[in-house]
């Protein structure tokens, strides 16, 4: 079996390699896009290049992210330094409304000023790559993001994601462009930044539910997980705080007075391994454990 700090220098340095590779693919889409938008002027085509950009932006982020997030604790940190992941999605939320900002204000200047842009085969070949590439990385993002327990992998993923339905509904655009109908490009602008405005929902959602101690997990099922190891007569004041994947769980657990030390270490230890097997993402257990006795004397007592 790994050790758990090997197991965590791996977790730290897989997503770093997942970072660098989404940036790099996304600035050489985001160049090509905004490229050709210019000289074609190309509302669309221009408004998708600058989100591909912002999304180069969000895993050079992340990448800061992650640097900070896997030191070790400290005596300023003690709990670590972990936080920075779910701050760092906050950020890249932040990229997004920016990115809403600025695909709003160039849609209504061109509902003022309507422009044709031109249309040619080479737009059609630059957004077929971006949504193959975009795809790709967010599928791959997605999927890793699972296997490593990452909020911020994820987030990234859902920043790639609505590349794709961006650089799909360009196409439209391209066509509208191509058949004559001027207005149809700032209205793909337009559904452009709804789509943004969906994903920043969903990223800052997260992000802040993290940072503010939500409930990560459901409690009924650590406190059941736990009442099955045997000796446990009692379980209850579990908490629960975390980004997904990285779940600290605090938890009060009740035994037979008269019982040993020792055997009660070994029941905490039990009960600690049957929680982690049934409820995923967890990364630290803190028990703390008790006589049933006192318990129900103290609970009459203030009853």
């Amino acid at each position: 079996m790994v050790p758990k700090d090997q197991r965590e220098t791996q977790r730290w340095r897989y997503m770093r390699r997942i970072l660098i590779v989404a940036l790099v693919a996304n600035l050489i889409v985001a160049g090509a896009k905004l490229l050709y938008g210019e000289i074609t002027g190309s509302l669309a085509m221009y408004s998708d290049g600058f989100h591909s950009l912002l999304d180069a932006g969000a895993s050079a982020i992340g990448l800061i992210g992650v640097t900070l997030a896997k030191k070790p604790p400290d005596q300023s940190h003690p709990y670590g330094y972990e936080r920075y992941e779910s701050l760092t999605s906050l950020i890249i939320g932040g990229f997004l409304a920016l990115a809403i900002l600025r695909i709003v204000s160039g849609a209504w200047a061109r509902f003022v000023e309507p422009q044709l842009p031109s249309v040619t085969w080479l737009s059609f070949a630059i957004i077929g790559v971006s949504i193959a590439t975009s795809g790709f990385i967010s599928w791959w993002e997605r999927r890793r993001a699972v296997s490593l327990g990452s909020e911020l992998i994820h987030a990234d993923a859902i920043h790639t994601a609505s590349d794709v339905a961006v650089s799909i509904s360009v196409v439209g655009s391209l066509v509208g462009a191509a058949l004559g109908v001027k207005v149809l490009d700032p209205l793909v602008a337009v559904g452009v930044a709804v789509i943004l405005g969906w994903s920043a929902f969903g990223v800052l959602r997260t992000a802040t539910r993290s940072l503010t101690d939500a409930a990560a997990v459901n409690l009924e099922k650590i406190v059941g997980a736990a009442k099955q190891v045997p000796g446990v007569q009692d379980c209850h004041a579990a908490r629960a705080r975390g980004p997904a994947g990285r779940v600290r769980v605090d938890l009060h657990v009740l035994v037979d007075g008269d019982m040993p030390v020792d055997q009660a270490h070994t029941i905490t230890e039990a009960v600690a391994e049957t929680v982690r097997t049934q409820v995923p993402g967890i990364a630290d257990i803190l028990i703390h454990i008790g006589p049933l006795r006192k318990h129900e004397e103290r609970r009459l007592h203030a009853g």
